[in-house]
């Protein structure tokens, strides 16, 4: 059996492109960019792919988490919020964010007990919705 110089070629390219994912600090910077752009599914994507190197990095972290909440994503939010460190979450930005990720999972109940916000749910969502 010969081997197609075309394969030899491909299987070669898709090793050295394998090896050529940018540095974390740089998937970052895009994915930071991206978000103020408002091009949501590129910070996705370069924030997902900077965790991958960098699960710890807490700043990438959040932006995604932000960007989660920017496209309605709320379980999403949710899930990167709970694996944050306990200490972490008692930030009031971060309280902030948890309580509309809650609201767009439908979990109002759980945002008066987060924020201490009055009943009303139209008062909750402006509230917690400060960009909105």
């Amino acid at each position: 059996m010969t081997t197609s110089p075309r394969l030899v070629i491909f299987a070669s390219l898709a090793l050295g492109l394998a090896g050529c994912t940018p540095a974390p600090e740089t998937l970052f910077a895009e994915g930071k960019e991206a978000f103020q752009a408002h091009d949501y599914t590129t910070a996705w994507l370069q924030l997902e792919e900077g965790l991958k190197q960098q699960p710890g990095d807490t700043e990438m972290q959040l932006l995604l988490v932000s960007t989660f909440l920017k496209i309605g994503e709320g379980e999403r939010a949710n899930t990167r919020l709970q694996a944050l460190p306990a200490d972490l979450r008692t930030a009031p930005r971060l309280k902030l964010m948890q309580a509309e990720a809650d609201i767009l999972r439908g979990k109002f109940e759980t945002v008066l007990v987060r924020t201490g916000l009055p009943a009303c749910r139209h008062q909750i969502a402006v509230a917690a919705l400060p960009h909105a």
